[in-house]
């Protein structure tokens, strides 16, 4: 009898632990795109609204195919999840699947915008050269896409954004396309990615020189002379 008794304390414990882990709700944009997994439905399906509208905005300048063998798949962390110094993390594992995990405070923030964007340019970078360790998405590209994207949805922000530029230092070609990781993100450099992006756009036509270019960059050539063998 004692036994039975512990035996079905043990169990009324086991289950109030696993009452107490939360489940994860995922959701998905479209077969082979983006899916979403995130403990709150609310964050998950505003995460997916972004990542489709991303998608729809981007799929000229990222070239992107109606969708790809597997998704993108994207995690959203607990706001007490243990700490990480990243703002988020985008993976490429063994097998070319991709997935990108995104702090819950980070959701409706810039921060997450980035997150998509590199997390769609490396699932482009995996499909057109496979899983290799010079894949590359570069840091211009990123801001770049994300810029086009604010731009492109709102012609407020694109005015906005061409009466900015006016009042910033104009870098050079070279400089956006070498701008690396882990320094400052000056406001010239992000907005300069922007006009960058359409520039090389403007200038690509028959030849396919951007989608050219863009394979290269993806694929962690060298930025200068990527743009040189594409242009």
């Amino acid at each position: 009898m004692k036994g039975l008794r512990r035996l079905l304390a043990a169990g009324g414990m086991m289950a109030a632990v696993f009452a107490a882990e939360p489940v994860p709700v995922s959701v998905r944009t479209a077969p082979g795109r983006v899916e979403i997994a995130a403990v709150d439905a609310s964050v998950a399906h505003a995460l997916a609204t972004s990542a489709e509208e991303a998608w729809r905005v981007l799929a000229g300048p990222q070239a992107l195919p109606a969708s790809f063998p597997s998704p993108v798949f994207v995690r959203v962390d607990a706001p007490d999840s243990a700490g990480d110094p990243a703002p988020f993390r985008v993976v490429v594992e063994p097998g070319g699947v991709v997935s990108v995990r995104i702090p819950r405070t980070a959701v409706g923030h810039a921060t997450a915008q980035r997150a998509l964007v590199q997390g769609l340019l490396m699932r482009l970078a995996v499909a057109q050269r496979g899983v290799n360790e010079r894949l590359a998405a570069p840091l211009w590209l990123e801001h770049a896409c994300v810029g086009w994207w604010h731009t492109r949805g709102a012609a407020a922000q694109l005015d906005a954004l061409k009466q900015e530029s006016t009042q910033l230092p104009v870098p050079t070609i070279e400089v956006l396309l070498t701008w690396r990781r882990g320094g400052v993100e000056p406001r010239d450099l992000t907005a300069g990615a922007v006009w960058l992006l359409t520039f090389l756009q403007a200038e690509s036509g028959r030849g396919r020189e951007w989608p050219d270019l863009l394979q290269r960059l993806l694929g962690g050539e060298e930025p200068l002379a990527a743009l040189s063998a594409a242009y």
